[in-house]
This record gives structure tokens, sequence and C-alpha cells, in this order.
């Protein structure tokens, strides 16, 4: 991994290699590709929480991503672009029922294996 670019919330983690006749796979799909968001790290900084499934909320202060949960050592994880991804929000601050707005927000993509995820 490179040393400079540590993942962070919001990241993008890219799965590779998900075996074809996985019976859970699509757990793992985010935005119609295999991609994980990432969380919040444990209280081991060798390891990274991400979960799979939904594109996370984002108000500008504060981050909620659900779905499938998992963590993977740090070590695994390799930086590879910088590049926008969805978030999403509620319209003008308002919360209610069908006032969603997605949008994008620069952040780092990183990968990793499948076989390397915990």
């Amino acid at each position: 991994m490179n040393a400079q670019i540590t993942p962070k919330q919001g990241d993008r983690l890219i799965i590779n290699n998900v075996p074809e006749d996985y019976h859970y796979k699509d757990l793992y799909i985010t935005e119609g590709q295999y991609m994980g968001v990432i969380e919040q790290s444990l209280f081991r900084p060798e390891f990274v929480v991400f979960t799979t499934g939904y594109t996370p909320y984002f108000n500008g202060n504060k981050f909620s991503c659900s779905g499938s949960g998992h963590h993977i050592e740090v070590k695994n994880v390799k930086f590879v672009k910088t590049a926008p991804a969805n978030f999403w929000k509620f319209r003008n601050g308002e919360v209610r029922t069908h006032n969603e707005e997605t949008y994008q927000k620069e952040v780092n993509y990183f990968e990793c294996d499948f076989s390397d995820i915990k």
C-alpha cells in the first residue's frame, strides 16, 4: 500500500477476484460493481472496516453507511486512483421521505483481493 495515502471514511474499496460460484457474492456489490465503502478504522490501526451494498449518506458533517460489514488488514489494500464517487443527503437539510439527492465527491479508490477479506 502507498504509505502516503491511507484509507479514510468514504473512500471506496474495489474487490477483485470474487468467485463466480460464491453463494453470497451479491452482498459485495455496491452501485453495480464489487466494491465497498470504507466506514471507519477499528481500534487496531492495521485494519479498516468497510460496508457493501448501499450508497453512503454524507451531509458534510455526518457520515453513515449501511450494508454488509467486513474488515481487511491495511497491508492488503492498494491505492488505485482518486475519482468522484456517489453520496446522498437530504435536499436543503430537510429530513423527510423522498427528499434525497445524490451528489459526487472526490475520494480515494483502493483495491483488494477477495481472499484477503476477514
